[in-house]
């Protein structure tokens, strides 16, 4: 990604003998959308964003900074590193979700608003892709996370009740993108890029990219708030349930026999009904 500041509409005829065509825009935030080798969003801000894949957007900042927009550029083409989350110039919101494929349990999507100084404390604090931190550091690190930063984050919680209702008239696609949304209109600031981890069917975010939690510490905060909701709503439906309550979707057949003989409980507030394990027990 590299971002170019203060650019005008009438800047983006520079990018056109490289083979770039406007497309639709996505948010009323967006002046202009282009694709070509990479794709180019202008901001209202003034802000030009370049994603895509990096050789072609080297190719492209190359060409702008021999065009004359050298004191334009904000930051250049990031690395991905191997391990940890790359350090982002600039504001960013990231969104991510969790329990989307756990039996038990409901949806969580989690956001979280940073910029480079705030992306640093987050590294300070061992933020990092929530798939990489046990349980017990995830509980500790997201409230430490809500603590430190009180203003800059923002966890939508669906119950399973809720998640069976929604099911019922649509799909888990436009679930997570109404989600994934809310997040960003809930954190929204005009100069922040949001990030979102790419789910099958994503058309929100102005950047959406694969196992995002590992390459954007914002994502990755976003990933370890998210998980931390998911593991309370958890804990609450064993407390209901008076049985443990298995994470994923593997080792439940025991939890799911226990749901359906206390008829005292609804399988609608626990379960998403429409998996086939569900089915396979309650019909």
């Amino acid at each position: 990604m590299a971002v170019f500041l203060n650019m005008k509409k009438e800047d983006l005829k520079k990018l056109e003998p490289l083979g770039f065509s406007h497309i639709e825009t996505k948010t009323q935030y967006e002046l202009a959308r282009l694709t070509g080798p990479c794709t180019a969003i202008l901001y209202s801000s003034g802000k030009l964003l370049l994603q895509g894949k990096n050789d072609e957007i080297r190719k492209v900042v190359d060409f702008l900074v021999i065009g004359g927009y050298s004191d334009f550029i904000e930051n250049k083409v990031k690395e991905t590193l191997d391990n940890d989350p790359i350090k982002v110039r600039g504001t960013i919101i990231g969104t991510d979700e969790t329990l989307k494929g756990d039996t038990f349990g409901g949806l969580v999507v989690g956001g979280f608003l940073g910029d480079r100084k705030i992306g640093k404390k987050l590294n300070s604090m061992g933020v990092k892709d929530s798939k990489r931190i046990e349980d017990r550091e995830i509980i500790y690190i997201a409230k430490e996370i809500m603590k430190k930063f009180p203003k800059n984050y923002f966890i939508r919680i669906i119950s399973p009740k809720e998640y069976n209702l929604f099911m019922g008239k649509s799909n888990i696609t436009t679930l997570l993108n109404f989600l994934h949304e809310e997040c960003h209109k809930k954190l929204f600031d005009k100069d922040a890029v949001h990030v979102v981890d790419k789910f099958p069917g994503a058309t929100v975010g102005d950047i959406l990219e694969t196992k995002a939690e590992s390459k954007y510490i914002e994502v990755a905060a976003a990933s370890i708030l998210a998980r931390y909701a998911g593991l309370e709503q958890l804990k609450t439906l064993e407390l209901y349930a008076d049985f443990i309550i298995p994470k994923g979707s593997t080792h439940v057949r025991g939890a799911l026999l226990k749901l359906k003989k206390n008829k005292r409980l609804d399988p609608a507030d626990f379960v998403k009904l429409h998996f086939s394990n569900v089915r396979a027990i309650f019909g």
